[in-house]
């Protein structure tokens, strides 16, 4: 017992070594997020759709599991991570954007994992519906059903602009189409698509419209973490990892516990 515990502890404190580094955000559960992060879930009608904290599954230490509903029994539904802290920024000025995540079940054979939407408008001063989802298995990149995998979207997979039918190789490809698109505030997405669940900046699933719904009806899959970059600017978002106090106080009374088993003995 004592050398078990004593690991655990061990395996914390590294934990907490490499977590504990500038530019990162933690989001320990779904119910304990950052400023100006929420989330979306709009089950079915057999109430399938949540967003759950997962430990050791997969490979990954910590992850959120998002679980999105059946679209043959209910329209639109979600299970999304979104923020509105990036209203107003120019997709132009995102200098990057990764996530590490893994894709579980899908409808039927197409299983796909958690990815982003963005709810934009084609400039400052201009409310055309610009809305993308990033597809990132579109290009033929590979996408192993339970297998941890880390996409750049910049590169990886392609975005799908329904309204004007557009699929972009790159999101830089999207920038050269539409240099001026930008994200959309809470009122102006209502304006552009009213019904629209989430934010300007959404990850996990999202049947917004039908024509994304193959790629988000009844899927299932993890997001260990993401990254988003901001002219240079590169932060780092930690999901259902404890923010480094808690864990500190867990290596703290681990630490305690195998002192008194110890001494007992």
């Amino acid at each position: 017992m004592r050398v078990k515990l004593l690991s655990l502890a061990a395996v914390c404190t590294l934990a907490l070594a490499a977590t504990a580094v500038a530019d990162v955000v933690y989001m320990p559960t779904p119910t304990n997020l950052p400023a100006g992060w929420s989330t979306v879930v709009k089950p079915d009608s057999s109430g399938r759709g949540s967003i759950s904290v997962k430990v050791g599954s997969y490979g990954l230490p910590f992850s959120f599991q998002f679980t999105n509903g059946d679209k043959d029994k209910t329209a639109r539904c979600w299970s999304a991570l979104t923020t509105d802290i990036f209203d107003n920024i120019k997709v132009s000025q995102i200098t990057a954007l990764n996530i590490t995540v893994v894709g579980i079940e899908g409808d039927g054979s197409s299983w796909s994992p958690p990815h982003f939407v963005f709810a934009l408008k084609k400039a400052p001063t201009n409310l055309s519906n610009r809305f993308i989802e990033w597809i990132p298995w579109e290009d033929g990149t590979p996408r192993e059903p339970q297998q941890v995998r880390t996409y750049d979207a910049l590169v990886d997979g392609r975005w799908y602009c329904p309204w004007v039918g557009g699929y972009y190789s790159t999101l830089a490809a999207f920038v050269a189409a539409y240099p001026d698109a930008t994200f959309a505030t809470a009122s102006e997405i209502q304006t552009m698509l009213s019904g629209f669940s989430g934010k300007s900046f959404s990850v996990g699933y999202a049947d917004w419209v039908t024509e994304v719904q193959k790629y988000n009806d009844s899927a299932r899959g993890l997001v260990s973490q993401f990254e988003v970059g901001i002219d240079g600017v590169t932060t780092t978002y930690l999901l259902g990892v404890p923010e480094p106090g808690s864990l500190l106080a867990l290596v703290t009374g681990l630490v305690g516990l195998a002192g008194v088993i110890r001494r007992r003995r």
